[in-house]
């Protein structure tokens, strides 16, 4: 599923720090809540980092 947002609204650990609650503000102003295995959020910041850093040297 591919949504449309605007902004990231807020980033807390939830389930006793076993998930992350990521709510986003959606195009249409609307709030959209993902929650994420932490350990899979620590995944994916470690990919946008990197990517980040790839993207930076060229």
């Amino acid at each position: 599923m591919a949504i449309a947002v605007r902004a990231l609204a807020d980033v807390k650990l939830i389930d006793g720090g076993d998930s992350v609650d990521v709510r986003f503000t959606a195009a249409d102003g609307r709030m959209v809540a993902v929650l994420i295995p932490r350990k899979a959020f620590a995944e994916l910041q470690a990919a946008v980092l990197q990517d980040s850093e790839t993207k930076t040297r060229r």
